[in-house]
């Protein structure tokens, strides 16, 4: 067995030992792994792993780089997140834009999407995408397994202060990916058709409305429910990237694009990924970076909406979606928390009131646009 690093858990240390074994072929001689860098979130967790492989033969074929090891991103679930999605699938939660998905089987249908992303770049034979390749591990099925891509994320591109030219051309290349994507078959049979019509998200923003229980949103309840209430009646659906964000996008130094992190698990209206996209750039802190690079949140989001082409919805459509999404993101900051001290619960408290604020800024600017359309 291989011992375990110093920093290492010890639960992760046991998954990366199953995960070496199920990777050799028998016979061969169990490859030692390196684990390069973790990041514990509050339901999963992320390792970079390099495997080496040094008198093994891996079970998938020939080690990659030419070295007998295997660069690795492995995920797995913590422990106590399926009592948290249980919960939350219970009915004991928020009202939420997305359905919560089966922890069960996360990581497979994650597989399985990012393998159908993998099809779809093939086959687009494009030269500014790439795709992530998921490595097979059958014995481990707890543990989502990828090629450990060592390229910055576009928040990173945004963080460092990007050419803009750079971010540009990366915004217009996503916003190409995303419209293909849309484009495809669902990646597995469960993906399950979600807020197909207007007066699912009438119902829906009503509920947001009621659990966030502010007077600004009372004051526009009438305004905010009839911008969505004015929608099609009816949408159609398509694979839904889910958590499209700068963070889940890699950016190669000649400007080639891949997205990963996705499970695609529901068919939504491509408004979903469209209008979460937006107020990720508008609301996750990205906009001081941007300064930096010359390049304006808006001027990113425009640059993607042309290379989505002319397959966009109507900018209206967009506009109510995104008033949904901000919704959605105002009923999350009660989610995070738990005990702690007093300080902390202030410092909590008072930053939930600053976001919330900034929210309901969002909030009426979009129902200001609206009524210039």
């Amino acid at each position: 067995m291989t011992d375990v690093e110093p920093g290492l858990r010890s639960d992760d240390g046991a998954a990366l030992d199953r995960l070496a074994r199920s990777m050799t072929t028998p016979g061969h001689d169990v490859p030692d792994y390196r684990l390069v860098g973790s990041r514990h979130h509050r339901s999963s967790v992320n390792l970079l792993v390099d495997l080496a492989g040094a008198g093994a033969e891996f079970a998938d074929g020939p080690a990659d780089g030419g070295d007998g090891g295997r660069r690795l991103f492995v995920k797995r679930f913590r422990e106590h997140a399926s009592t948290r999605y249980r919960a939350a699938q219970d009915g004991l939660d928020r009202p939420r834009l997305r359905p919560v998905t089966d922890p069960a089987s996360r990581l497979a249908d994650e597989a399985a999407a990012l393998n159908a992303i993998h099809r779809m770049v093939a086959d687009a034979d494009r030269n500014d995408w790439f795709a992530v390749a998921v490595i097979p591990a059958a014995d481990c099925p707890d543990l989502l397994v990828l090629e450990r891509i060592d390229v910055p994320t576009m928040a990173e591109r945004i963080e460092s202060g990007a050419p803009d030219v750079m971010m540009d051309g990366a915004a217009r290349s996503l916003g190409a990916w995303l419209q293909a994507f849309h484009r495809q078959p669902p990646a597995h049979p469960r993906a399950r058709p979600h807020l197909t019509r207007s007066a699912d998200l009438v119902r829906l923003a009503t509920e947001m409305i009621d659990h966030i229980d502010d007077r600004r949103l009372e004051r526009r309840r009438d305004r905010i429910i009839g911008a969505v209430a004015s929608l099609p009646p009816e949408f159609e659906v398509t694979p839904s990237h889910g958590d499209l964000n700068p963070k889940n996008v890699f950016v190669a130094d000649d400007g080639v694009i891949a997205v990963f992190d996705t499970a695609a698990e529901s068919a939504m209206p491509v408004h979903v990924d469209l209008a979460n996209l937006a107020v990720t750039l508008e609301f996750a802190g990205y906009k001081q970076p941007l300064a930096r690079t010359r390049v304006r949140a808006e001027q990113l989001a425009e640059q993607f909406r042309v290379g989505y082409g002319s397959a966009i919805p109507a900018r209206s459509e967009l506009l109510a979606f995104e008033i949904v999404v901000l919704l959605d993101r105002w009923c999350s900051l009660g989610e995070r928390g738990g005990r702690s001290s007093l300080k902390r619960a202030a410092v909590q408290h008072l930053r939930r009131q600053i976001l919330a604020a900034g929210l309901s800024a969002g909030i009426g600017r979009r129902l200001d646009q609206l009524g210039a359309v």
